[in-house]
């Protein structure tokens, strides 16, 4: 969620006429040529023009929000399913991070969640959660400089779950992902994320529940005009029973369309919208798709403010 600055390096000329009239004038005319050429020259380099954030959708890219810069994101993400896995999600979360160097961004974050699940025949599971988490984001390769950026991003979170009708209790785990991201020609851009998150829960009977969630996510995007972007993105993700990935409860395979409106250097509005295509859930054999541990369709709509 982060962007860029670019440092530029400006140097003069100073030059002194001690000599006759004559010998004055020429070196005048040739300090104005010189001045003007190098000033063309600054003027035909081209510009890095870099997508917005939620330009990918759920992926990632490599920019950092810079030294002396903020970012404040508001997201609220919808998530539903139907058939014999009626239910729905309704997620919102906060986060204001800053650069402390240039290659390095740390931030904070809130987040709730309300969930609501009916099984057929069964009785109807909710949940309420809140958390709070410290994301970062370390770049280890820049875009500007390079033909394309590296970046390693962490979340740590801890919080409290509230369900019925099962216990709930104390929530905690990381998100981690490499994320490895392209500038073409300041017209398409496009980022490829890989990551692994753990998420554990200590119910108040006492024991330990984890999971593990292995994904890959591909989106790109094109700068359609100087605000607006359009994109897609396509993610997979493969659930385990425990934080480490031995017995996989399911995966799914899901895609779908983003789109990023510009209004000026300090805000941004995007949203993004994945349906699932493909699913295999190994609890419910039978099923088309794998709704015990994903949504059928998965929803966020962002605004972005940086200062």
């Amino acid at each position: 969620m982060a962007r860029f600055l670019i440092a530029a390096l400006f140097g003069g000329m100073i030059v002194s006429i001690l000599a006759a009239p004559a010998i004055a004038a020429d070196a005048s005319l040739n300090s104005a040529k010189a001045i003007g050429s190098a000033t063309a020259s600054d003027a035909d380099m081209p510009k890095t023009v870099d997508a917005p954030d939620g330009a990918f959708g759920f992926a990632d890219d490599s920019g950092t929000t810079g030294v002396g810069r903020y970012q404040f994101t508001l997201d609220f993400l919808p998530s539903w399913s139907g058939g014999a896995m009626t239910g729905r999600d309704l997620s919102a979360r906060a986060e204001i991070n800053t650069g402390l160097l240039d290659t390095l961004q740390l931030g904070v974050a809130v987040s709730g969640l309300n969930t609501r699940n009916t099984p057929r025949g069964e009785e109807i599971e909710t949940a309420r959660s809140y958390a709070f988490s410290l994301p970062g984001k370390w770049q280890w390769r820049a875009r500007e400089v390079n033909d394309f950026g590296m970046a390693f991003l962490f979340e740590p979170f801890i919080g409290r779950q509230q369900n019925n009708p099962a216990p709930g209790g104390l929530i905690y785990g990381i998100d981690a992902k490499i994320a490895v991201d392209a500038n073409i020609d300041n017209r398409f851009y496009a980022t490829f994320n890989i990551g692994y998150a753990i998420a554990a829960t200590s119910p108040p009977v006492g024991g330990t529940d984890s999971s593990g969630l292995f994904y890959l996510s591909l989106a790109g995007a094109y700068r359609v005009t100087d605000a607006l972007y359009v994109g897609a993105q396509i993610r997979q993700g493969w659930q385990f029973a425990t934080a480490q990935p031995d017995f996989l409860n399911g995966s799914a395979l899901s895609l779908g369309p983003t789109l990023a409106w510009q209004v000026n250097d300090n805000l941004t509005f995007s949203a993004v919208y994945l349906r699932q295509v493909f699913g295999n859930d190994r609890t419910r054999p039978a099923a088309a798709f794998e709704l015990t541990d994903f949504r059928l369709n998965d929803a966020r709509v962002r605004m972005t403010l940086s200062f």
